[in-house]
């Protein structure tokens, strides 16, 4: 029985070559990079909707109910419940079911409080007095 030799693969150029362990590195942290910038857009991009975030923002207090929620900020229930759907599908808030009653509540709190800080932010920059010029 004869053996089968394959062709040597040839080496790369120098400009290319790099260190097999520092270059999983480099394309570890490029995906988790990339991952995190989806997440992040995603969950900028359902809070980037007024109403969306007025939601998120009420729920910081205690869990409500969609009905609830619909008194507290003003809209037909069925937007409501649109709208937290929206922030269900990113994760930020969650459903809890006790018996009949289902209640929504934050799910994330590490994104909601990023937001409560952004919105905190935006409201002392918009009492401060704007300088003349």
């Amino acid at each position: 029985m004869t053996k089968r030799h394959r062709p040597a693969p040839e080496p790369e150029p120098e400009s290319e070559s790099c260190e097999p362990e520092a270059h999983a590195r480099r394309v570890w942290r490029g995906l988790r990079a990339d991952r995190v910038y989806d997440a992040a857009a995603t969950i900028f991009g359902a809070v980037g909707d007024p109403e969306r975030l007025q939601l998120l923002m009420q729920l910081r207090d205690r869990p409500m109910t969609t009905a609830e929620l619909a008194e507290v900020v003003g809209r037909h229930k069925s937007l409501v419940t649109q709208q937290l759907r929206v922030l269900r599908i990113v994760r930020l808030v969650r459903r809890v079911r006790r018996g009949n009653v289902v209640r929504y509540e934050v799910h994330d709190a590490r994104a909601e409080a990023l937001l409560a800080a952004f919105v905190r932010d935006l409201a002392r920059r918009s009492l401060r007095p704007r300088a003349s010029r």
